[in-house]
Order: structure tokens, then C-alpha cells, then sequence
């Protein structure tokens, strides 16, 4: 009898100055589902699109730095662990997740959104997602200073700090037709107009 097994293991790419990947866009899109993308230390210039089903992490503590008008990370439909990085100065949402299950463990957000814009740290609509030791300060937006949730989300945060944000409606977060749930979450300093 001849057995015949197919074993398929996942690709771990690295992304650095000295790296096969310079930026951390050009490894998501040579990755694979299941891959793993770790990222050395410095600042990215750049906006990531993640439709894959991918885990990306820096330990060196990696800075995005999102173009002008451009979100720092766009996680588009799939199943996306994001830890470490600090994501700064999007005047867009910093981390825009449009459906799919997501991880956001260790993950730092200085400034940045738009009072025309909803969600000026997260945005997040229509997925499941697991937020750790999160800490979003001084950003802006029209709903949500900070955390926007909608269309059915359910959002479980832990260890989360929100300071010094600011929206028309939902200074620190604004949840609509959608489950939040929180332990050690800490607002401070978030104003609203309504």
C-alpha cells in the first residue's frame, strides 16, 4: 500500500532595510495564506493591503508612517494577526478592517485621522476582532475618535488605552448595530461635540 500525504508549511518572510523585502506591501503580496511576515525595526512609508490570511509582526518595534490620505493598514476580508508595530500620522482611519477575523495584540497609534472621516484610530465594520494592549492616542474623527465599530462587528477589547481623541459623535469610540466588550479598557481625555 502506498500512502501518499501532503504536508504544506507556512513561509515565514522577513521585511528590512537588508531583507529579501524592503517594504512590508511587497511581502504581503508575495506571501501565501497561512504565511508568517516578520518585520525588522524602522519606519515603513507606506500603506499596507492585507487580503491574505497572514500573521505580521515586529518584535524591533516597527513604525508605519501612512501616506497622506492613505490608512495605515487596510485589513480587507481575511483572517489577520497584526502585532507590535506603532502606526503613525494616517489622516485616515490608522487600521481600516473591512470583514474577516482579526488579532490587534501590542499595537501603538499616534495621531492621525480626519474630523471628516469615521474612525480616526480603527475602523471597523462587519468582522470579528480581538484587540490586546492597545494604545491609541490624539486621534480624530467624525464618528469614533478612536474606535468606530459597525454592521454586525463583535469587538472584544483587553488592555486597551484611549487618550486624548475627539469625534463629533463618540469622542473615544462609537459602536453601531454591533457587540463591544471590554475589560481594562481606559478612556481618558476624549472629547465630543454631541
Amino acid at each position: 500500500m502506498l500512502l501518499l500525504l501532503s504536508t504544506t508549511w507556512a513561509a515565514t518572510l522577513s521585511v528590512g532595510s537588508s531583507q529579501s523585502y524592503t517594504t512590508l506591501q511587497a511581502a504581503v503580496n508575495a506571501a501565501s495564506d497561512g504565511d508568517i511576515i516578520e518585520v525588522d525595526a524602522g519606519t515603513y512609508a507606506e500603506s499596507v493591503r492585507v487580503d491574505k490570511d497572514l500573521t505580521i509582526s515586529t518584535s524591533a518595534g516597527a513604525v508605519i508612517a501612512a501616506p497622506s490620505g492613505k490608512n495605515g493598514f487596510f485589513l480587507d476580508g481575511a483572517e489577520v494577526s497584526l502585532s507590535g508595530f506603532t502606526i503613525e500620522g494616517a489622516n485616515k482611519s490608522a487600521i481600516k478592517i473591512d470583514g474577516g477575523e482579526v488579532t490587534l495584540d501590542d499595537l501603538t497609534i499616534d495621531g492621525g485621522g480626519d474630523s471628516a472621516i469615521d474612525g480616526g484610530g480603527v475602523w471597523i465594520s462587519d468582522a470579528t476582532v480581538w484587540i490586546i494592549d492597545l494604545t491609541v492616542e490624539d486621534t480624530v474623527g467624525r464618528k469614533g475618535g478612536a474606535l468606530y465599530i459597525v454592521e454586525g462587528s463583535v469587538v472584544d477589547l483587553d488592555s486597551v488605552t484611549l487618550e486624548g481623541c475627539s469625534a463629533s459623535w463618540g469622542g473615544g469610540v462609537r459602536v453601531e448595530d454591533s457587540t463591544l466588550t471590554g475589560d481594562d479598557v481606559t478612556i481618558e481625555d476624549a472629547s465630543a461635540t454631541y
